[in-house]
């Protein structure tokens, strides 16, 4: 079982999912669009490294942030301090189902 103090959930993330939105010329185009806005989380980064991407450095970092169940996919990302984190994987507390535990990446990332 997780032990999670309510101090570990001090920051707020937004959940977004790519979704096809049609334009005022009648174009589709996929966006990132808000799913839930001000969730409670506990973000702790696990890893950094650099890497070289397209002739420039970049910063990549994987990242444990954890928030209160609700449903969430792969598809969607997180949005944290100016950040996109994609999901790699979805953890649930399989012990009393309270939380759920997202193994994110950012940096160089998916969109």
């Amino acid at each position: 079982m997780l032990k999670i103090k309510p101090a570990d959930m001090r920051f707020r993330v937004t959940i977004q999912e790519k979704q096809r939105v049609q334009d005022s010329n009648g174009i589709l185009t996929d966006t990132w669009v808000d799913v839930a806005t001000d969730v409670r989380a506990s973000v702790k980064s696990i890893s950094g490294r650099e890497l070289i991407a397209v002739s420039q450095n970049v910063a990549q970092y994987d990242s444990m942030i954890i928030i209160y169940k609700r449903d969430i996919n792969e598809s969607m990302r997180i949005v944290f301090d100016g950040r996109n984190y994609d999901i790699e994987a979805i953890i649930p507390d399989i012990t009393n189902e309270v939380y759920t535990t997202l193994m994110c990446k950012t940096g160089y990332v998916n969109g």
